[in-house]
């Protein structure tokens, strides 16, 4: 069986890293919680190892992170990690072409993954709560699932979060697998701008921003 993985609380109400856990690979094992009903103060299980924060040592993180010469993708969309108890899948930190992605309050998108085709999908985060703050879209009500420490992100400004650069078209062809018309009742960021690349600010820049500064290169150069 493959280690689940848990919210961004190990005990209580405080974050892992607010605890001073340190977890190698993002995980640990915990002794047993509860008692089998037949045997009074017996565990009832084995020990298990589970993941909070992001599995940086596992293929999908280290794609992205091992060096170009060692065959590291660092620019195309991140591969698949795992997947929500929601259905939806789990994927590393970078969106298509390394660029961050603009996600909801959950922590989830509409957008290509790694195989190009455009799902809702969430993203893990080298922050709290790492994977997803709650079952997405958010629509707006990321708020009303939280109990104690809220871990809802800020979201794109928007009640439905899409990657800049999907188009319309690949969007519509896969929500009308539900419901052709469920988009048309939310409030959508721009999503018509393609994001090409974080720069090294950790900011994303725009084709038009890069083909601009390209221009204006050439016309003084």
């Amino acid at each position: 069986m493959s280690p689940g993985v848990q919210g961004p609380n190990d005990a209580g109400d405080v974050s892992i890293d607010e605890g001073g856990f340190q977890l190698p690979c993002g995980g640990h094992v915990t002794p047993p919680m509860g008692s089998d009903a037949n045997t009074g103060n017996v565990p009832s299980g084995p020990p298990k190892y589970h993941f909070h924060k992001s599995p940086e040592c596992l293929p999908a993180f280290t794609n992205a992170s091992v060096g170009l010469t060692k065959g590291s993708q660092p620019n195309v969309h991140a591969q698949l990690m795992g997947w929500a108890i929601d259905g939806f899948g789990v994927y590393a930190y970078q969106d298509e072409y390394g660029a961050a992605p603009i996600v909801d309050e959950c922590g989830g998108h509409f957008g290509p993954v790694d195989t190009g085709e455009v799902v809702y999908h969430y993203h893990s985060r080298p922050i709290v709560p790492y994977h997803l703050a709650c079952q997405g879209p958010a629509l707006g009500k990321c708020d009303d699932t939280q109990s104690g420490t809220n871990y809802c992100g800020s979201g794109c400004g928007a009640e439905v979060c899409v990657q800049p650069g999907t188009t319309e078209e690949a969007l519509r062809t896969y929500l009308s697998k539900f419901n052709s018309t469920w988009l048309d009742s939310y409030t959508v960021n721009d999503y018509t701008k393609s994001t090409y690349y974080s720069s090294a600010s950790g900011h994303s820049v725009s084709v038009v921003t890069i083909l601009a500064a390209a221009l204006v290169s050439y016309i003084f150069a």
